[in-house]
């Protein structure tokens, strides 16, 4: 993706901000990532953080919303797919897109993003072994709350597309996410899509190596998730 100061970003950034209530708290202490994820994005035990961010989530949105004369926000953020109950509780019509990834691929892109971004923000080293175990527990404890609260969303407000069909068409799979969703016009909004997918003609996915051992461990772990979105748990050769 674009990075730049004028450019849109992961609102967990700007959450952090505001206090503890973000993934982003995890980034600077990682030895404590898995508590601080436990305790700041699913509040377990956290009635307080909870509510916390609810009130810093609601403020930092109606901002955005001022400042884009009131059009509808898009947000893009991962720690929100485990977040379902706690929005639907603030905007009970809010719309959902959830763009779902072969778990073998989620767990390299995931554990490569580690490895690049701790060094630019932690204050503590963590061992490879850590850093695996971060990635195992997230998405584990990220999709079994997704898994189990998407029945809250209303008919017709939530579209989940698989990210190996969405990238080889992505303009039309854009059509049909409008239309599942009534976003409105599609074809206002095309010529915006195109002009953004021609920057990204010549990007190549990153390319990731696996071990048999961690290969078996991502199939074990992750079953639930295999399972659920129709992915095979053969290791890939």
């Amino acid at each position: 993706m674009k990075m730049g100061s004028g450019l849109p970003k992961e609102e967990e950034f700007a959450l952090a901000a505001y206090g503890p209530e973000s993934i982003v708290t995890g980034y600077y202490f990682p030895k404590y990532f898995i508590k601080d994820f436990e305790r700041n994005v699913l509040f377990e035990n956290n009635s307080v953080g909870e509510k916390n961010w609810k009130k810093h989530f609601d403020h930092f949105l109606r901002k955005l919303s001022m400042v884009n004369g009131g059009n509808k926000l898009l947000l893009k953020s991962p720690a929100n797919t485990a977040r379902i109950k706690e929005i639907l509780s603030l905007y009970p019509d809010a719309k959902f897109i959830h763009i779902y990834r072969n778990p073998f691929d989620v767990f390299q892109s995931h554990l490569h993003l580690f490895k690049k971004l701790l060094p630019m923000l932690s204050f503590q080293q963590v061992s490879d072994e850590m850093l695996e175990e971060i990635v195992f527990s997230t998405y584990i404890k990220i999709h079994e709350k997704y898994f189990r609260e998407k029945s809250l969303i209303p008919q017709g407000h939530l579209a989940e597309v698989k990210y190996e069909d969405f990238i080889t068409d992505p303009v039309n799979h854009l059509e049909n996410i409008y239309q599942s969703l009534s976003l409105g016009r599609f074809e206002k909004a095309k010529p915006f899509f195109e002009k953004e997918l021609k920057d990204y003609n010549s990007y190549n996915t990153n390319k990731f190596s696996m071990d048999a051992e961690l290969s078996k461990k991502i199939a074990s772990r992750f079953k639930f998730a295999f399972d659920e979105l129709g992915y095979s748990t053969v290791i890939p050769g």
